[in-house]
């Protein structure tokens, strides 16, 4: 969120977009009253009735459903289950969300408090990388600590650049599996997990990381 609400300073570009604005031509984009993009990279689809199913249209692109990794390609109409702990999201393909630990629980410094039991923020960074089709197209990712990650996949074989302060980064493959993933030309170990693979490293200023598809 974070993320996204500095560039949304930077652009003007709204939090919450409407899908008629990036999808003028699209007619049921057009006529859409309550799915919303959050930032550009996730399309949220609210469920506003006593239900646990509802309709949502994906516009064009290449989409992931954030819960279980159900790929789409728009735009199509679906029909998604709806239960009450869980929101319809949508991550657009080859999207890079900026994220910190899950036991985090105040943004406030660790090191304000070492002796409370809440666990504020340290220097753990993660980034959660969503597959992508071979488009040879860089994407260009600022997180809310001015650290800028670029991303470009080609025939492939993906590089990530990321360049800014310090962190000990997680890197995080969802609903994909690379293959070796390097560092600076060393090999990294991988984490599988069930539906994702990780890395983990130290970030100085500079780091540059490659892994095939």
């Amino acid at each position: 969120r974070y993320a996204a609400a500095q560039e949304s300073s930077r652009t003007g570009m709204p939090l919450m977009r409407a899908l008629v604005l990036l999808h003028p031509l699209d007619q049921e984009s057009r006529e859409s009253v309550d799915e919303y993009y959050f930032g550009p990279d996730l399309l949220v689809a609210p469920v506003l009735s006593a239900a646990t199913q509802r309709s949502i249209h994906l516009p064009e692109g290449e989409w992931w459903n954030y819960w279980n990794g159900k790929h789409y390609t728009g735009p199509v109409n679906i029909v998604e289950d709806a239960p009450l702990d869980r929101i319809p999201l949508y991550v657009k393909s080859g999207a890079i969300l900026p994220k910190i630990p899950e036991d985090v629980m105040t943004l406030a410094s660790v090191k304000a408090d070492a002796a409370s039991p809440i666990k504020g923020l340290d220097d753990r960074r993660v980034y959660e990388i969503y597959p992508e089709a071979n488009s040879g197209q860089a994407r260009d990712v600022q997180d809310f600590e001015n650290r800028h990650l670029t991303l470009k996949t080609s025939h492939g074989t993906s590089t990530l650049k990321i360049t800014g302060p310090a962190a000990a980064i997680t890197l995080v493959w969802r609903f994909q599996q690379p293959k070796q993933v390097m560092l600076n030309g060393h090999l990294l170990t991988m984490h599988p997990g069930d539906a994702s693979t990780s890395v983990e490293f130290a970030h100085t200023a500079n780091s540059e990381l490659s892994w095939q598809q």
